[in-house]
């Protein structure tokens, strides 16, 4: 699960597409399903997912073309192809990828589509609902963000038990100061990605939301995203983060975790091997707590798209995809965790409860703009870090950037 995130999309050309109507795959072949994906772990070959499509080739009679895209080019690859009619039926995006095209109609919802597919039981089906419709099937979900500690520094400092709450951390953090023990360090110098660890779930953790819930505009202006963003401004204010974390990268934060220089940090499950080979005990918090709580998690899903000449053909193929037996056979290669009621886990074992925990659990929202939106959310909250801005005037200018970002995205 790799990703090169930017982009702004080229709204007029997906628009265009759309309004040309062009029917069908590029072959206008109702028995071909081009399916495009980008690399999961070891599968960087088409070929690789034939065992997989096999059956359900046999026995619908139909060609699935697997076209397997960099991460780099992905993004990119997948706008020309749609607008100009050459996309896939079927395709896997990512939150950030779907708004746009969702806005300009050129991703068809399965609701009208699954009752008449053999669909099994989905553990994260909510992932890929928008404004009430099911506009994605998740495909893979996986690197949920944790907080992870060196236990070691934390004994240093008379701290018998890892935080649960944003008081207890506050008390810890301030305890390994004056202990002498740097507590923890925020990549403020690195692009808007940094906030899925270190603003989105204090925001989820206060009970708030990012946008409403048709996408049409912000909702991080709230009583809600206040506590969160005074919460930053406390770490702040309290020198727990540092002058330092207004020029640091995510790889800074990592190398000083990882050298055994602070006590916390937010990362990604994915990493957690890698980290546990350092020389100190190493632990995780799944997530903090203040009124709830909540972490963010990918969740890459399978898309179908308006070209599709069969609809029901290309949602069976999804459903099919995701079934357990399918599942199994990508699992094998791609251990992520499973999809469905009763599936095996095969992920790493330390992660199997935070994953059956699946309410906080929250991907990004999908709506349209939302680049633009994250964007200016960054930069704001980089502005009050630095002491230019309230929290207050923070947020306030973030969601009027924002919507105004959202409203012309649904143009």
């Amino acid at each position: 699960m790799k990703r090169n995130r930017s982009t702004s999309f080229g709204i007029l050309a997906i628009s265009a597409m759309v309004l040309s109507a062009c029917a069908g795959n590029a072959d206008g072949d109702a028995n071909t399903i081009d399916l495009w994906l980008p690399p999961q772990a070891d599968i960087a070959n088409a070929s690789e997912w034939d065992p997989i499509l096999a059956d359900f080739e046999a026995e619908r009679g139909v060609d699935v073309r697997v076209r397997i895209i960099p991460w780099e080019s992905y993004e990119e690859a997948f706008l020309a192809g749609v607008s100009g009619g050459e996309g896939p039926d079927v395709g896997l995006m990512y939150s950030e990828m779907m708004g746009e095209y969702l806005a300009q109609g050129a991703i068809v919802p399965f609701d009208d589509y699954l009752p008449g597919s053999d669909a099994p039981e989905y553990l994260y089906l909510d992932q890929g609902q928008v404004d009430g419709e099911q506009v994605a099937i998740p495909l893979v979900v996986g690197g949920a963000r944790v907080m992870y500690y060196n236990a070691d520094l934390l004994a240093q400092a008379g701290i018998e038990e890892p935080p649960s709450t944003w008081e207890e951390f506050l008390q810890a953090c301030e305890q390994l100061l004056e202990a002498g023990i740097t507590p923890f360090q925020q990549p403020w110098g690195h692009h808007n990605g940094m906030l899925n660890e270190h603003f989105y779930p204090f925001l989820w953790q206060a009970g708030g939301q990012m946008y409403t819930e048709d996408g049409t505009a912000t909702a991080f202006n709230s009583p809600e995203g206040l506590a969160a963003a005074e919460f930053l401004m406390q770490l702040r204010e309290s020198e727990i983060v540092t002058d330092a974390s207004t020029s640091l990268i995510d790889v800074d934060v990592e190398t000083e975790f990882t050298s055994g220089q602070s006590a916390f940090m937010f990362s990604s499950d994915a990493n957690y091997a890698n980290y546990d080979e350092n020389d100190f005990e190493l632990g995780f918090i799944d997530s903090l707590e203040e009124t709830r709580r909540g972490t963010f998690v990918a969740a890459d899903s399978l898309v179908m798209l308006e070209q599709c000449p069969d609809k029901q053909l290309c949602t069976d193929l999804v459903t099919y995809i995701t079934s357990p037996d399918q599942m199994a056979q990508f699992h094998e290669i791609a251990p992520y965790p499973p999809l469905t009621e009763g599936a095996e886990y095969v992920a790493p074992d330390i992660f199997e409860d935070l994953y059956a925990e699946e309410d906080i659990l929250h991907n990004l929202p999908v709506a349209a703009g939302s680049s633009a939106a994250s964007n200016a959310l960054h930069r704001n909250l980089q502005q009050m870090i630095l002491g230019q801005k309230t929290p207050e005037e923070a947020l306030a200018d973030a969601a009027h950037e924002g919507d105004l970002a959202l409203e012309n995205a649904q143009r």
